[in-house]
Formats: C-alpha cells, structure tokens, sequence
C-alpha cells in the first residue's frame, strides 16, 4: 500500500490551481501558436475524416499537458 502522505501530496499536486508567471504565459503563448500553424497544416493536407479529427484533438490536448507542465513544474526553467 502506498505511503498516504505521498498519495495526499499527489492528489494535491493534481488539483491545485498553479498561477503561471509572466515567463510561462510567454512559453504557453508561443506553444499555442506553434501548434496552431501545426493545425492549419493538417486541415489543408490531411484529407477530411476520422484521422484528421484525431490528430487535431491529440494535438490540442499536448498543448494542454504542455502548458500544464509548464506551470505546474517548470514555469522559470528551460
């Protein structure tokens, strides 16, 4: 059984509100714009379907764990 002060840290971890500093918005901005150029690629070269739909919503949920990494862990770091 897990250590109940390693799960309660985890769940806190997972359910806290992390404020970005003016540096991680910069780094979530230029993600959200890279993956935004990405997208548009896809909708003009991938044909219509099941497949571009995935790749646009994989797409957007790695920038969603992207920018939650970013302020969760590594807001000031590279």
């Amino acid at each position: 059984m897990e250590d109940t002060e390693m799960v309660h840290e985890e769940v806190q971890g997972r359910f806290t509100h992390y404020k970005p500093t003016s540096l991680a918005l910069d780094k979530v901005a230029l993600l959200r714009r890279a993956a935004s150029e990405l997208a548009y690629h896809i909708v003009e070269y991938v044909p219509a379907g099941r497949e571009r739909s995935l790749s646009l919503t994989n797409l957007e949920e790695t920038v969603f764990w992207a920018n939650k990494a970013i302020t969760r862990y590594g807001q000031d770091a590279a």
